[in-house]
């Protein structure tokens, strides 16, 4: 698995989904640093679940991510710039 970075990006869209067995919330979400754009899934019982509605302000972010074999793209974390 390697893992990709995603600089000074800004949450285009996102849209709530299941939560996990432990309560947890996950979310779909887009960024785009203006030449780049993914499209994925937060982690499964990742924090970054909790701080993607942070960034709805328009705020610049680092967004770390990887793709699975299957070609998933899964947002590991979120960090402010």
């Amino acid at each position: 698995m390697k893992t990709l970075v995603l600089t000074n990006a800004k949450l285009m869209s996102y849209e709530k989904g299941n939560c996990s067995v432990y309560g947890n919330p996950s979310y779909h979400a887009s960024f785009s640093n203006g030449s780049e754009e993914i499209t994925g899934k937060t982690a499964s019982n990742a924090s970054c679940g909790y701080s993607l509605v942070n960034f709805s302000d328009g705020r610049a972010c680092n967004v770390t991510y990887h793709i699975t074999r299957a070609g998933n793209v899964i947002i590991n974390k979120i960090e402010e710039v």
